[in-house]
């Protein structure tokens, strides 16, 4: 599912990718007057998944498509902002989630050691 889960500076802007992506998602869903309780409950739950970072790339899909279904039910203010938290949503499902998630510990690098056969 990801090729690689760099650290470092490239993981500290993964991980701002998620916090930004989270912030604005939970602000378009709080701003937002047609949004029912259980959407809200339901936002808020993907939010701490792509917080800790499981299954980052499905859960960042999902906040592009409820980013532009927020788009459609905003008022046209703040179209611009949810047009590019969009767009930042789906880099990161891209990208995926960096070394400092749940899925770089459970799918992350692996040492594979070759015992040496007997003689």
């Amino acid at each position: 599912m990801f090729s690689m889960f760099p650290s470092g500076r490239v993981g500290i802007a993964l991980l701002c990718l998620r916090l930004s992506v989270i912030a604005t998602l939970l602000l378009g869903t709080l701003s937002s007057t047609s949004a029912s309780q259980s959407l809200t409950w339901a936002i808020a739950i993907l939010s701490l998944s792509l917080f800790f970072g499981f299954a980052t790339p499905i859960s960042a899909s999902i906040c592009c498509v409820a980013e532009i279904y927020l788009l459609f039910a905003t008022a046209s203010a703040m179209a611009l902002c949810v047009v590019m938290s969009a767009l930042v949503a789906l880099a990161l499902a891209l990208l995926g989630p960096g070394a400092y998630s749940i899925d770089a510990r459970l799918f992350g690098r692996k040492t594979v050691v070759f015992k040496n056969p007997p003689r």
